[in-house]
């Protein structure tokens, strides 16, 4: 594994957002070492621990389940900082799908209340 891949690992997160984004990271895996192959729409990794990903779980499972692949059960010792950083954009935006979903439900309703006039 040269520098830049040893940096990619460390900033997991890009990552899991890639792979929920429809990208493939198998080569990328591959490339730093761990084992992975595609079950359908699951890709399962042979790494430090047996595990799989696929693409409707939430970032903060995917991040977990690839991190233990990757390092084991040690990961967080060494991701806490990205693993912190990841769920902290997951919470940001779960938030901003909810104002979303608020926004559209007061906007629904003044609209129902409006052709009511």
């Amino acid at each position: 594994m040269n520098g830049l891949e040893y940096f990619s690992v460390l900033n997991l997160r890009n990552k899991v957002w890639d792979f929920l984004d429809g990208k493939d990271i198998s080569d990328w895996l591959r490339r730093i070492g761990v084992k992975c192959w595609w079950n359908n729409d699951v890709l399962e990794i042979q790494g430090k621990v047996r595990t799989a990903i696929y693409r409707d779980l939430d970032p903060v499972s995917c991040y977990t389940a690839l991190a233990f692949g990757i390092f084991g059960a040690f990961w967080i010792f060494i991701l806490k900082d990205d693993y912190e950083k990841l769920n902290k954009e997951w919470k940001e935006k779960v938030k901003k799908e909810k104002r979303k979903g608020k926004r559209e439900a007061i906007i629904k309703k003044v609209r129902e209340e409006v052709s009511l006039l």
